[in-house]
C-alpha cells in the first residue's frame, strides 16, 4: 500500500465533502440566485471526491514505497469520520424547528 497516495486521494475526499458541506450552508442561508452557484460547486466536488476514491484506491494496489512508515493515515481518517458525523448533525439540526417560530393561526396577531 503506498501511504502517500491513499493520503493525497483521502484529502481530495475531504476537500470535496467540505466542499459539498460549505456550499449546502451557503444556499441554506441565502435564496434565490445561489442555485447556479452549488451547481457549480456540487461538479466540482464530485469530480474531487472521485479523483480522491480513484487516488485511494490506486494507493492501495501499489507497492509500499520508501518512506511509507513515517505517513500517518489515521488522524485524517478520523478527521473525514468527523466531518461526515458534523454533516449529519447540521441536516439534522435543519429539520427540528424551535418552539419560539411556531405558525401563526388566522387571526391572531403579532405583537413587537
Amino acid at each position: 500500500m503506498r501511504k502517500s497516495t491513499v493520503r493525497s486521494g483521502m484529502r481530495m475526499l475531504l476537500a470535496a465533502m467540505l466542499l459539498i458541506l460549505l456550499a449546502s450552508l451557503y444556499s441554506s442561508i441565502t435564496l434565490g440566485t445561489t442555485r447556479n452557484l452549488y451547481g457549480q460547486v456540487i461538479f466540482w466536488a464530485s469530480a474531487l471526491g472521485g479523483l480522491g476514491v480513484i487516488m485511494a484506491v490506486a494507493g492501495l494496489i501499489r507497492s509500499p514505497g520508501r518512506y511509507d512508515q513515517k505517513i500517518k493515515i489515521y488522524p485524517l481518517l478520523l478527521l473525514i469520520f468527523a466531518v461526515i458525523v458534523f454533516y449529519f448533525y447540521l441536516m439534522a439540526s435543519s429539520f427540528s424547528t424551535p418552539a419560539i417560530y411556531e405558525r401563526l393561526h388566522p387571526g391572531e396577531t403579532i405583537t413587537i
